[in-house]
This record gives C-alpha cells, structure tokens and sequence, in this order.
C-alpha cells in the first residue's frame, strides 16, 4: 500500500436541495471544523467532509495555498455573528442563501 503524503478535504453541504462545494483544504480537523461551522448556522442542512489522499507531493504547494485563502476566509467569518453562513457566502454559492433567507 502506498503511503498517504497529504490529505486534502473538502467541505460540501446540501442546503435548500443545493449541493455547495467549498474548495478543498490541506487537512481534515480544518475540515471538520468548517463542517461544524457550517452546520451550527444551518442546522437542517446535510454537511459532510470528502478526503482526497495524495500519494506524493505533487500539487501540494497549490493546495497549501488555496489552503491558505480559506483559512482566511475563516478568520475574517469567525468575527461575524453567522460564521457559517458568511464562509458559504464568501466560499460556497451566495445565490442558495439568498434564495429564501436563513434556516
């Protein structure tokens, strides 16, 4: 069996009968802590985490990186009072949330 270099993971969510991808993040307890957010904020929304396992490092510089743009994203979310929602405004699809309001 090959070993796993770096996991990335992936934050989706159905809400409102929209499937929403965040982009992928370098790390699973990262992920799980987007899901959680996430979750918190839209409670009868389904959240779940994807894991994609790199056998070598190929790609792992652009994936720290765009690791990176949502760990900032988070940060900026984690001052407002929604930071689920505002992480799927800024990250996910901004059209599922305006479409209805608030679950």
């Amino acid at each position: 069996m090959t070993a796993t270099e770096f996991i990335q993971s992936t934050v989706a969510s159905q809400i409102r009968g929209a499937i929403v991808e965040l982009p992928p993040v370098v790390g699973r307890s990262f992920a799980h802590s987007i899901a959680r957010l996430i979750q918190a904020d839209f409670p009868n929304a389904f959240v779940t985490t994807i894991d994609r396992h790199h056998t070598n490092q190929m790609g792992l510089k652009t994936a720290l990186e765009a690791s990176d743009l949502v760990s900032r994203e988070v940060l900026k979310a984690l001052a407002t009072p929604r930071p689920g929602e505002r992480i799927l405004t800024r990250l996910g699809c901004p059209a599922v949330l305006s479409a209805g309001g608030v679950q």
